[in-house]
This record gives structure tokens, sequence and C-alpha cells, in this order.
């Protein structure tokens, strides 16, 4: 039998895994730069949110059952937060294992802002569909 944790990591990991991968074929590909960065980053935090989310959904025991609008808020700051923990793992790869993933400060904010971006899409994009749900549900 499945725990909840292990069943969301089935049903949400594989989005952020397909990124990580993603990641690392674009940096061979790119070395690091260029638009593909920028996308990879956006879909970490799409991805982010994804898991986020599915985390608010399936472990109600863990985090309660927030309000819409606040489990959004939640989901948002999560994902985030995601976003800067890459951006340390670049800054180790670059700098503890001497790999050339990171170019600059402003090459790092822009990422955070990339994966800021994601996370807002998602958050965004599921409010409208829990939306549009509602309205064509009967009742």
């Amino acid at each position: 039998m499945l725990s909840p944790l292990q069943i969301l990591v089935l049903r949400r990991g594989w989005a952020a895994v397909a990124v990580v991968a993603f990641h690392f074929v674009s940096i061979t590909i790119q070395e690091g730069q260029g638009s593909l960065n920028r996308v990879t980053h956006m879909l970490g935090g799409a991805a982010a949110a994804y898991l986020a989310s599915g985390m608010l959904r399936y472990g109600s025991d863990w985090f309660g059952s927030p309000k819409v609008p606040a489990r959004q808020l939640i989901v948002f700051c999560i994902a985030t937060t995601v976003a800067v923990f890459w951006e340390f793992v670049e800054y180790v790869f670059n700098n503890g294992l001497a790999m050339n993933v990171q170019y600059g400060l402003s090459e790092a904010i822009l990422d955070l802002v990339m994966g800021c971006f994601g996370a807002a899409l998602y958050v965004l994009g599921s409010s409208c569909w829990t939306i549009g749900r509602r309205r064509t549900q009967p009742g």
C-alpha cells in the first residue's frame, strides 16, 4: 500500500523530473545560455507549482484545507522558493564543481523571474480551470 506522499510523487513528480532532465540537456546543448535556459526555468516554476498544488490537495493531513485564494498563494510561494533553491544549486555547480551553468547576477535574477513567471502561469491557469469547471457543473 502506497503512502499519500508516494502517490503524490508518482502522480505529480514526473513534471519536476522531466524539467530537471530537460535543463541538463539544454545546458549541454547551449552551454547554459540561450532561450532554452529561460524556457526551462519557466517550466521549472510551473512544475514546482504543479507539485505544490498536489501537496496541498493530497496532503490535507499536513496542510489542512485552505480556501482557494490561500491555496493558490501557498502554491505560488512554494514554487518561487523552489526557484530560489534551484539557483542555489546552480551556484554550487558553478563554484563548487567548476561547471559553467551560471553567468552572473543578471542571468541568475532572470532565471528567478522566469521561475516566478512559470509559477504564476500555473496558478492563473489552474484558477481559470477551477472556475470554468464550477460553472459547467450541474447544480
